[in-house]
């Protein structure tokens, strides 16, 4: 399962990806497609987390999710999509 919630929002070139202890070789996949970025990964192999991805690994099902961190605006109405 891929989930890119919460993305847009990227500060200091700083990307989170939670889910890459869920699969054999998604951290390194994760490594390896970034090995020419200038994206600093924060890579977090737990499942679980607060976004969608969560039930689908509660049902056994790898996940990527991918999050630019929490910003002023995170789960509130000023968070429209021109931002």
């Amino acid at each position: 399962m891929l989930n890119m919630d919460m993305i847009g929002r990227m500060n200091n070139k700083t990307l989170i990806v939670y889910g890459v202890g869920t699969s054999p070789g998604f951290e390194a996949l994760a490594t390896k497609y970034n090995k020419d970025s200038t994206f600093t990964l924060k890579l977090n192999k737990d499942g679980y987390g607060p976004s969608d991805h969560a039930s689908f690994y509660a049902k056994r099902v790898p996940v990527f999710n991918f999050f630019t961190d929490i910003h002023s605006d995170y789960h509130r109405p000023s968070d429209t999509y021109e931002r």
